[in-house]
């Protein structure tokens, strides 16, 4: 038998391979259930079988069945999945993220794509296929015009510690300001902050995750609180006026705030 292919391979099919020199898989193991560990080798870890042996190429602590003995292998391992809805332990798993990102486009072909990073205590699930998320005051306003032209938005969440995962929640988006009539209901569901300029509700239509393998992990620090000091100091007439400003429209010229801020 060759030497052993010292990293695993991905198929497109999801499949986690080793092959020798010679072509041949090394090993045939099934991984039935996943706690999403790492994987081993280039970024990955180890697997281990059900009396904690190590063995070489596959997922961690993942319950494993060894199909065939010595010839040929293989690791199959869960990469994606589509949910019916938000569920609890889907919830939860959000709520400990610190960190989302949003995407809108507008209409046009010829119009900017966005995408915006936002800190993860803004955001609350609020049903099965509902969420929110607080939307400060800033020096643009991409995320709204597009809503308020189209709907359309995603929600992206990344693990980037403990294991790995990636969730995205596509739906219809709506631009929830105190004029709203669900106003009072959004805003009672997060802590008040004075950078507060509207509320943005997303009807879920789609929720999925996939494996988040390729993405880096980083140690949480703190929030930062510049923005809070500012809006603070600036005061509500002067964000307003701001508001007014600065975020009437996008970059394209579709509506955003308006004139008045709100």
């Amino acid at each position: 038998m060759g030497a052993v292919d010292p990293y695993p391979r991905l198929d497109q099919y999801g499949t986690i391979f080793r092959i020798t020199t010679d072509g041949l898989l090394t090993r045939l193991l099934r991984c039935e259930g996943t706690n999403g560990n790492h994987l081993a080798g280039n970024g990955f870890n180890l697997c281990r079988n059900r009396r904690g042996a190590v063995l070489p190429g596959g997922v961690a602590a993942l319950t494993v069945t060894r199909l065939l003995s010595g010839k040929r292998a293989a690791i199959v391992a869960r990469m994606s999945k589509q949910y019916a809805q938000i569920d609890g332990d889907l919830a939860a798993w959000i709520s400990r993220q610190r960190l989302f990102f949003v995407a809108t486009a507008p209409l046009s072909a010829d119009g900017h794509v966005n995408t915006s990073p936002k800190g993860g205590e803004a955001l609350r699930v609020l049903g099965p296929r509902e969420v929110a998320y607080q939307d400060y005051t800033g020096s643009g306003a991409e995320t709204v015009a597009h809503l308020r032209e189209n709907g359309r938005i995603v929600i992206m969440f990344c693990a980037f510690d403990g294991p790995p995962k990636i969730v995205r929640l596509h739906g219809r988006g709506t631009v929830v300001t105190s004029e709203h009539p669900r106003f009072g209901y959004v805003a009672s569901c997060f802590p008040v902050h004075p950078g507060t300029r509207a509320f943005i509700h997303v009807d879920v239509t789609r929720v999925s995750d996939s494996c988040g393998h390729g993405v880096p992990c980083f140690d949480y620090r703190g929030e930062r609180d510049a923005l809070e000091r500012w809006a603070t100091l600036q005061g509500p007439e002067n964000l307003k006026a701001y508001r007014a400003a600065k975020n009437a429209t996008s970059i394209d010229g579709l509506a955003a705030f308006g004139h008045s801020g709100g």
